[in-house]
């Protein structure tokens, strides 16, 4: 990738973690006031942080590789908000007439990718007039709606624990992988990959499937705990612990469905 040297034009960072790096100067200084408004509400409304990175090449990468390797090279732009993922980057290149709306997990159970693409495609107009605010202004008010409806209110609890009362909220529990076996020193760890296991490359693939879960057995009600294919990385760290403490959406008590949004990281001694 690239490395620009340029002047960020920066918006004061708001104390709920939003951002906005205008590498390809498309606002004015007075749309830039007016986002940061936008941008504040959004948060108070939904909880959920929100970053704008504008470039003027995307190095040939799309929308999401271009992220992703953001997440690596400039860490301090907080692009992952975990274990919650409750954040959303929108990334754009006016040049080369790219825009997306990229979810972090924990947002992505509540607006599809087929959703995001709904709002962009609505979006596109104002892009073709260069009101480039006003289109973002838009689609960040069409997220809001969505996402005003939803609580990430954190409940810590075992499973046998849980209640329909719980359902909709985030529940914090410790799983124990009864599938676990240490591997011996010399041992080669073998990483099934997506398309190995479910017979698809992972970009043809759906965004959801019965076939992504993880079936949990403890005392009492069993559970089965969803993940989407841009959380496979999460679902195979999961699958090669002991043990992890996980964040997951409790969608319907009575079917046991939960919904992974994310997991504590191991903290190095």
């Amino acid at each position: 990738m690239k490395k620009f040297i340029l002047l960020l034009f920066l918006l004061p960072v708001i104390s709920s973690g939003q951002k906005i790096v205008d590498k390809e100067n498309v606002f004015s200084q007075a749309e830039l006031q007016k986002l940061d408004s936008v941008f504040h509400q959004f948060y108070r409304h939904t909880n959920v942080s929100l970053l704008f990175y504008s470039t003027p090449d995307l190095d040939g990468y799309t929308t999401l590789e271009y992220v992703q390797i953001l997440k690596e090279d400039e860490k301090d732009l907080g692009i992952e908000k975990p274990p919650l993922h409750n954040n959303i980057t929108i990334i754009m290149s006016k040049n080369d007439r790219k825009i997306n709306f990229i979810n972090g997990h924990g947002v992505e159970w509540l607006v599809s990718d087929k959703t995001a693409k709904k709002i962009i495609d609505h979006f596109i107009p104002f892009f073709m007039e260069h009101k480039f605010a006003d289109g973002i202004e838009f689609g960040i008010e069409s997220y809001k709606e969505i996402l005003g409806n939803y609580s990430w209110e954190v409940v810590e609890k075992t499973l046998p624990e849980l209640t329909k009362k719980d359902t909709g909220k985030i529940i914090k529990f410790y799983y124990k992988n009864p599938n676990y076996k240490a591997p011996a020193e010399d041992e080669y760890e073998y990483e099934e990959y997506f398309d190995e296991k479910y017979g698809v490359d992972i970009e043809d693939a759906p965004q959801f499937s019965k076939k992504y879960q993880l079936e949990i057995k403890e005392t009492g009600k069993g559970y089965k705990l969803y993940f989407s294919k841009h959380m496979y990385d999460l679902y195979q760290t999961i699958s090669k612990r002991p043990a992890t403490t996980v964040y997951a959406r409790l969608a319907d008590y009575k079917k046991g469905i939960l919904e992974l949004i994310g997991i504590e990281e191991l903290v190095e001694n």
